[in-house]
């Protein structure tokens, strides 16, 4: 089983072109993906729907998109509002195995006064029955202005991971008096592991990477918080540190191939199942290049 995170990029390359089916031919072949800056009616991006793309151009994939910005659409020539539109950007989970429950929560923002640009971001979560077991399905797009601000955001997302079991599903339980609320069948209890993939924006020497990762033990191994998380580049067997420092790296994942900072996580009971993790640097339809975890 294969697991890919893709920042987009809305479809726009290092040559400046926008095409959609580009991007998505890089991880067409992987079976969960998590796709960050997807986005609909913007100008950047041909006003097109493009979740509604992404779901005819991947059909053999369930799909859920969480968007963190959704606002005004207001016709180029004109300034008047387009009713029935707005533009939205956010995270899309893809997966080949049916998406069981959906939730999108906003992250925490400080706010930022111009000329900086400061955008609403998202985490969304999806739960599937995949050939893993039952498993959560993280994808995020997290704050690039500060490292504080990452913190802030990822221990928020570590708060909802470690919540989600105690919360049970999104509809949970019956009715005593209304029997059309439990005429569906029931849900499954909410899975134990996860994954979390992402644009996270951050290099593997900061803080906010210790907050996911764990902090440094003896002879600088990491020692993960109980049920949280494993870099699934270092499970491979690569260097946690790749992406420090100047110039072309192993695993560096933004387009001047100078820093990791697009990541999946995995539970740490799930480490020893890592067959393999790699960058695909053939891809040519974003500024970020998809990294690819497989599954045994």
């Amino acid at each position: 089983m294969k697991l890919a995170t893709y920042n987009i990029h809305f479809g726009v390359g290092r040559d400046g072109r926008c095409d959609l089916v580009r991007a998505l031919d890089a991880v067409r072949e992987v079976d969960i993906i998590g796709l960050q800056e997807v986005d609909s009616y913007w100008d950047r991006s041909g006003n097109v729907d493009q979740v509604e793309l992404i779901r005819e151009l991947m059909p053999e994939h369930d799909l859920a998109y969480g968007p963190g910005v959704e606002v005004v659409k207001r016709d180029a020539v004109t300034g008047a509002v387009v009713r029935g539109r707005r533009r939205r950007s956010g995270n899309i989970i893809l997966s080949r195995y049916p998406i069981l429950t959906v939730r999108n929560f906003p992250l925490p923002k400080y706010g930022a006064s111009d000329p900086k640009l400061d955008i609403q971001k998202a985490l969304i979560e999806v739960s599937l029955d995949t050939p893993l077991g039952p498993l959560r399905v993280y994808n995020t797009h997290l704050c690039h202005l500060s490292e504080p601000q990452r913190k802030l955001q990822l221990e928020f997302m570590l708060d909802i991971h470690h919540r989600a079991q105690r919360e049970g599903t999104p509809l949970s339980g019956t009715h005593p008096k209304d029997a059309s609320f439990a005429s569906e069948p029931a849900l499954a209890p909410v899975p134990e592991n996860a994954v979390l993939l992402g644009d996270l924006n951050l290099l593997p020497s900061g803080e906010a990477y210790s907050a996911i990762a764990g902090a440094t033990g003896n002879r600088w191994t990491r020692v993960p918080r109980l049920g949280g998380f494993v870099d699934a580049w270092v499970a491979a067997g690569h260097d946690e540190q790749a992406g420090i420092g100047r110039g072309e790296v192993e695993g560096a994942t933004s387009g001047d191939r100078s820093r990791r900072i697009d990541y999946c996580f995995i539970s740490e009971s799930l480490a020893e199942r890592v067959a393999a993790a790699e960058v695909r640097y053939d891809a040519e339809g974003s500024d970020h290049y998809p990294v690819i975890v497989t599954m045994e």
